[in-house]
């Protein structure tokens, strides 16, 4: 005959993790409490009655049915560990439920058993049977772990249910998301009140206004990007997206979706993308046009974040992700691949990649991560971070320089392109190879003198651009911001912060930065002088002259060899190009004599 035991009060807290009690059979009416490396088995049946309360600090080791008619709170780790098939039923909430089983299926029959930080899947099998969620809220995000132990994993089967927790703060209400299970039903979102033709594109206006479509265009409230349109207006990203409200989620894809107002929770049911599948793939991807240009809106499949170090086959490194709230809310900001917490996508998070010919997404049960993740990283080794402000919005565009990997132009495993803000907000950029770049690697030794950047006002205003992670170059450097339209130079690191008024019908290609890093002989200004800049930008040799008054003097441009190759005499104030023509690519000095001073610089120029 089983023992059947009657607890009124229970407290188990002075063992250690190698000592426990073991009960066949367990009633529990009032307060079961297991301390801090205690183990408590019950080996039997299990039931918590509806007064009963457990106050889990230690190991709950559960080897028979579980049901759960009392307090839902159950925290710290459970372990459902019975070698036998075994039920959980009830309305529980699970810190850790690790399943460990040394043989049969332990099944959620019913109620609802609810994970606020992992359910481990070790040994054995577990049927979720449509009664698991995995929990998201304002705190923080759960997931499914089957990848983190040594020995094969056990199996999770059965319709699982997966939340995303949207906060409803940005006010035009974009999110790019995607599903953790296998190809649901769309209506799995039908927190999101789906509506419009589904399959159908917007249909911009022809002037590809991005404030309105054209009044008969389709919409809804989620949508798919394609990148080869049909482009029905050329050139307009607008023509590449579809509404959808019917038919299946595909796994791997992206979707933009629409949540306005108080905050919202996601929740999708069916298989998870879980170890049952050793990939998860998105096929048939292809860079098909200039307009698309190789971008796919793509997902975090798995019901668990993923480490973005090993970039899919086929895809540049970028990973873009559109901010739906906080400081640069309404911008793509770029992630690049990397090892650590800041390098982490979260479950169902949507976001851009791009693919320079074609290529299948394909994620691997080794990209998945634990973790809770923010959702970019700061790049802290020389490195610059330019930040714009202005009307109530902000953007952000990097360089950084390194002898490990970098050119001086495009590689697409190391820089990520600009992806244009929402309406009316600045987007800030530099230029590599007629690109617009976001993160800019470039060689530390051999980097040009002068970079090109750009800026897309989006609206007329003031606005201030503040150079950030000075700290993480040489005391001895000099970055310089140059202001072609104002005719200004300013040194970022005495005075990091510029503020100027831009109008949308300015000149893109508005400012230029000039770096003189430590330990290079090349530069703008090397001889720490502020009244006379000296740099090389393409073919031609520029001069700033910040003098109180015009001034007389001489340049001398002298190859690598010491021969005078050009002189000129003049008076000289504010900005002043020299345009060689037939110039070989290369080193060149540049000597400007005054009547008390003598500037002297060695520039790279490019060949004509």
């Amino acid at each position: 005959m089983k023992k059947h035991l009657l607890i009124s009060t229970l407290i188990c807290g002075l063992w250690t993790m190698d000592y426990g009690l073991a009960f066949s059979q367990i009633y529990n009416g009032s307060t079961l409490t297991v301390q801090s490396g205690a183990n408590l088995y019950f080996d039997g049946a299990a039931v918590n009655q509806a007064s009963g309360t457990i106050a889990n600090s230690g190991t709950l080791h559960l080897k028979g049915d579980f049901t759960n008619n009392g307090t839902a709170a159950i925290a710290s780790t459970v372990k459902v560990d019975g070698a036998g098939t075994q039920s959980i039923n009830g309305v529980s909430t699970f810190t850790l439920l690790d399943v460990a089983k040394t043989g049969g299926t332990a099944t959620v029959t019913g109620g609802t058993s609810s994970i606020t930080d992992i359910l481990r899947i070790t040994s054995g099998t577990m049927n979720a049977n449509g009664n698991v969620v995995i929990v998201s809220d304002a705190s923080g995000t759960a997931l499914v772990d089957d990848f983190t132990v040594t020995q094969p994993p056990g199996t999770l089967s059965g319709n699982l249910r997966v939340q995303r927790y949207i906060d409803g703060s940005p006010s035009n209400g974009f999110h790019h998301l995607g599903s953790p299970v296998n190809n649901p039903s769309i209506t799995e979102l039908s927190e999101l009140s789906l509506y419009g033709t589904d399959g159908v594109a917007v249909t911009p206006q022809p002037t590809c206004d991005p404030l309105a479509l054209d009044p008969s265009s389709n919409y809804g409230n989620l949508f798919e990007w394609h990148e080869n349109g049909p482009w029905t207006v050329s050139g307009c990203w607008q023509s590449g997206w579809f509404v959808r409200s019917a038919g299946s989620l595909t796994k791997g894809r992206g979707y933009a979706g629409i949540v306005f107002g108080a905050p919202t929770t996601l929740e999708m049911s069916g298989v998870a993308n879980t170890s049952a599948f050793t990939n998860v793939t998105y096929a048939g991807l292809s860079h098909t046009n200039a307009t698309g240009d190789g971008w796919q809106l793509v997902s975090n499949p798995f019901p668990s974040p993923i480490q973005w170090n090993n970039v899919p086959a086929g895809f540049d490194a970028q990973a873009h992700f559109w901010q739906d709230g906080g400081y640069y809310s309404g911008t793509y900001q770029p992630m690049m691949p990397g090892v650590g917490a800041s390098h982490l996508i979260g479950s169902m998070q949507g976001f851009f990649v791009r693919t320079p010919s074609s290529g299948n997404f394909t994620l691997t049960q080794n990209d998945r991560s634990l973790g809770d993740p923010p959702f970019f990283q700061d790049i802290v080794v020389n490195t610059l971070t330019l930040v714009i402000e202005g009307n109530g919005y902000a953007d952000k565009t990097n360089l950084y320089f390194s002898d490990e990997g970098p050119s001086n132009g495009w590689d697409n495993m190391l820089d990520a392109n600009k992806i244009k803000s929402n309406t009316n907000q600045p987007t800030l950029f530099t230029n590599v190879d007629d690109l617009r770049i976001s993160i800019n690697a470039l060689q530390f030794t051999g980097h040009p003198n002068t970079i090109p950047m750009g800026l897309f006002p989006g609206t007329a205003g003031t606005y201030v651009i503040t150079a950030q992670d000075l700290n993480t170059f040489d005391m001895a450097s000099q970055i310089y911001l140059e202001d072609l339209q104002q005719g200004v130079i300013q040194n970022l690191f005495t005075d990091p912060i510029y503020t100027f008024t831009a109008d949308p019908n300015d000149n893109e290609n508005r400012f230029l930065l000039h770096f003189n890093l430590s330990g290079q002989t090349t530069g703008i200004n090397a001889n720490g002088d502020n009244s006379v800049a000296i740099y090389g930008y393409g073919s031609s040799i520029n001069m700033m002259v910040n003098f109180e008054q015009p001034q007389t003097g001489v340049i001398s441009i002298y190859n690598m060899l010491g021969q005078e190759i050009y002189t000129e005499k003049g008076s000289y104030m504010g900005r002043h190009e020299i345009k060689l023509n037939n110039i070989a690519a290369g080193s060149y000095i540049v000597r400007a004599s005054f009547d008390k001073n003598t500037y002297t610089e060695r520039v790279i120029l490019a060949e004509q």
